[in-house]
């Protein structure tokens, strides 16, 4: 169940960043720090949930 839940964290948080980075490349686009922050704080979260699938994997 964790591996699931990690799987979906990952892919959630990869969909939200694309879009983040998406809007980034348009011009005249600005960046809230709303934006920013989930940006930032997605990495420690991604790879928490990356540490719990192998984790699993070598249990």
């Amino acid at each position: 169940m964790k591996k699931i839940l990690s799987l979906t964290i990952i892919i959630g948080f990869v969909f939200v960043d694309f879009l983040f980075f998406h809007d980034i490349a348009k011009p005249g686009e600005a960046t809230s720090l709303p934006q920013f922050i989930t940006g930032i704080l997605s990495l420690p979260v991604m790879y928490f949930a990356f540490q719990t699938i192998f984790k699993a994997r070598h249990e």
